[in-house]
């Protein structure tokens, strides 16, 4: 009888008909046993799991969602980014700041694209928030080099015609940042995958705008971003819930039967 309390407060993979012809006990004094020494334990291991599931496995699983198109935008968005510097390197004006933000957006891709691997897994999602974040901070960092240009080129009248380019890019990239950053936060504070799609919608419309104002400058970086703010808009749909499930509400169990 020791040797089979031992057994089970030991939580032995041993199986229990192993014990059963070792120590020749009924089935029902297993089960006596079982209860008494391991019962406290399951349901203890059952409130963990139910608390686990309750405060964001669906939030995990939900994110799986949003993976495949996050990934495209991720990987255009790094794309638009090494085109972007390609295009600085062509030119005799000296661009480092604009240089330096598009190495920033290129990070910030790269950032993306690793958080849309992340998504496919449900133990990945601390490193979704993290790298959100991350993205978010590469974009921010792109609108103060944007900003650093803008003040040395009015202070020196050094290339007139790029402040209007320049000027045009520093709010769509500061809000890109900012929304990014904040689905980040929307994941760590447990809120609806709702929300974080939502996020994703803002931060699409902003790098349309980001598009279409580097369009005259570099239209390759610019096709590639409009790619990356598309499969943005996409991951951010896939989040949102649907107009069905919000408008019908399916009956559950028998209830059909009921008229």
């Amino acid at each position: 009888m020791s040797s089979i309390r031992s057994l089970f407060r030991s939580n032995s993979l041993i199986p229990i008909w192993l014990a059963i012809v070792l120590q020749g006990l009924s089935l029902c004094q297993c089960i006596n046993i079982a209860g008494a020494f391991v019962g406290v334990g399951s349901v203890g291991v059952t409130n963990r799991r139910q608390t686990g599931a309750n405060n964001g496995v669906i939030l995990k699983a939900s994110m799986k969602d949003a993976a495949i198109p996050l990934m495209d935008a991720g990987k255009a968005l790094a794309r638009s980014g090494e085109l972007w510097i390609e295009w600085t390197a062509l030119s005799e004006t000296d661009l480092y700041h604009i240089s330096s933000a598009g190495a920033s957006i290129r990070n910030a891709g790269d950032c993306v694209a690793q958080a849309a691997a992340s998504c496919r897994f449900k133990t990945g999602l601390e490193l979704v928030c993290d790298e959100l974040r991350e993205a978010g901070t590469c974009l921010t960092e792109g609108n103060t080099q944007m900003t650093s240009f803008n003040s040395k080129s009015n202070e020196e009248a050094n290339a007139p015609q790029l402040s209007a380019f320049v000027a045009s890019t520093m709010e769509p990239l500061k809000e890109s940042g900012r929304l990014l950053e904040e689905a980040g936060a929307c994941i760590m504070r447990r809120q609806s995958v709702a929300e974080v799609g939502q996020c994703f919608l803002d931060c699409s419309d902003n790098l349309s705008l980001l598009a279409s104002a580097i369009e005259p400058m570099a239209l390759e970086s610019s096709q590639r971003m409009t790619f990356a703010a598309k499969r943005m808009k996409d991951a951010g749909q896939s989040l949102k819930p649907s107009s069905t499930s919000e408008n019908e509400t399916k009956p559950k169990g028998k209830a059909w039967l009921q008229g």
